[in-house]
């Protein structure tokens, strides 16, 4: 199970099924007339472009209906989830016509990754939404970097990261075909300042 220390959750947010965006022109947030499929929190988030226009890509994360649930074992008092999803959901906002009307959009649910995990990082590469890091339902490291391919609708697992390398909690961003990988926790929740350079420009050989 993914663990927090009682310190840490006092930063995660509520789980919340209605999903929200900001106003413009009342610089304030509401409620949008959808709900995610399946409350969620610890996924990762990405914008997939596409032909017909751009995708908000929820993968992962704790999809128990406890949520991150209180928890003492050894001496420790910390928060777990019990449950890690496999999921993958894709959102498709529609804009409104008129400032009377309200955002709205549609969730459709994609195959599902090749693996649980949560608290991961992804990032969109060459087209492809490609996953790294995090932790599986049993709280151990997830190495496997496993990426959507949306024009044949399908996951691969190009590469796999060194344990060196692997964390949770981090923040991933590409530039070109090169991703960055920016600190995190390692196994041990020691926050790490590493920061790794991960190339996906030959997906038959990442390096």
């Amino acid at each position: 199970m993914a663990r927090y220390t009682l310190a840490a959750s006092l930063l995660l947010p509520l789980l919340a099924r209605a999903s929200r965006s900001l106003d413009e022109l009342t610089d304030s947030w509401q409620a949008l007339p959808v709900s995610i499929p399946t409350p969620l929190s610890d996924m990762s988030v990405a914008v997939l472009p596409g032909d017909a226009g751009k995708r908000v890509v929820l993968t992962g994360g704790c999809d128990s209906p406890d949520g991150n649930q209180f928890m003492e074992y050894d001496g420790e008092e910390f928060f777990a989830c019990t449950s890690i999803s496999s999921k993958a959901y894709a959102f498709a906002p529609k804009v409104p016509n008129t400032t009377f009307q309200a955002w709205t959009g549609e969730f459709e649910e994609l195959p599902d990754m090749p693996r649980e995990r949560c608290r991961h990082a992804s990032v969109v590469v060459d087209g492809n939404l490609c996953l790294f890091g995090g932790r599986d339902a049993v709280d151990e490291m997830v190495s496997e970097v496993d990426c959507y391919d949306p024009s044949a609708g399908e996951w691969t697992t190009p590469a796999t990261l060194p344990a060196e390398y692997t964390t949770s909690d981090l923040t991933a961003f590409a530039r070109g075909t090169d991703v960055y990988l920016v600190a995190g926790y390692d196994k041990n929740y020691t926050a790490q300042v590493q920061v790794t350079v991960v190339d996906m420009s030959d997906m038959s050989s990442v390096k």
